[in-house]
């Protein structure tokens, strides 16, 4: 079976919708993320910024803090992230959150 060039798109697209989801998921239960860390890596993440954010519930989770939408944007603007996450920066805006 050969694999063609929209095949490919469709996979990236596809493992992109999946980490969103994810990330989604821990967002409206923190709770799970103490499961979830155990298989999953910031580096397993195609796209850098979705490694931020797993980055970011890593450092809450030590601090023995929640896991929500408040926190994690306070997490991310403490380590500098918070703008290149933005889907109009320039950097990301080709692979941007959609």
């Amino acid at each position: 079976m050969v694999i063609g060039e929209n095949d490919m798109t469709d996979t990236k697209e596809n493992s992109r919708q999946n980490e969103k989801g994810l990330i989604g998921a821990i967002m409206r239960d923190g709770s799970k993320y103490e499961q979830a860390r155990e298989i999953v890596l910031s580096s397993c993440f195609g796209w850098q910024p979705y490694g931020w954010v797993w980055d970011a519930f890593e450092q809450l989770h030590v601090n023995g803090m929640g896991i929500d939408t408040i926190t994690v944007g306070d997490e991310l603007e403490r380590a500098g992230k918070i703008e290149d996450l933005s889907p109009t920066t320039k950097r990301h805006s080709k692979d941007g959150l959609r």
